[in-house]
């Protein structure tokens, strides 16, 4: 199962990828959270007032959403970080 995060926004505006294939026999169930908030679509926007907050987009397999980081529980929150500190770098 191929899993992308990108991050964006913050105070720098800096635009964060990784991605990430794990194979869902063994420790897919782990990555869950992150595939049922791609399937689930977009999030409501977030809070214009927060121009420096992260925005997330999120991809497992063919499912994508975008998310703002208020949305975001603890452990969903986790895996994304996860995603991008052990994934590779997304190319695009």
């Amino acid at each position: 199962m191929r899993i992308a995060v990108s991050r964006s926004g913050g105070f720098a505006g800096l635009v964060r990828r990784g991605v990430l294939d794990v194979d869902p026999g063994s420790d897919g169930g782990a990555w869950q959270p992150l595939a049922e908030l791609a399937a689930a679509g977009p999030a409501e926007p977030a809070d214009p007032a927060l121009r420096d907050a992260y925005v997330w987009t999120i991809e497992v397999g063919d499912a994508r959403t975008v998310v703002p980081d208020a949305a975001l529980d603890e452990r969903t929150r986790q895996l994304a970080q996860r995603t991008l500190d052990e994934g590779a770098p997304d190319p695009r």
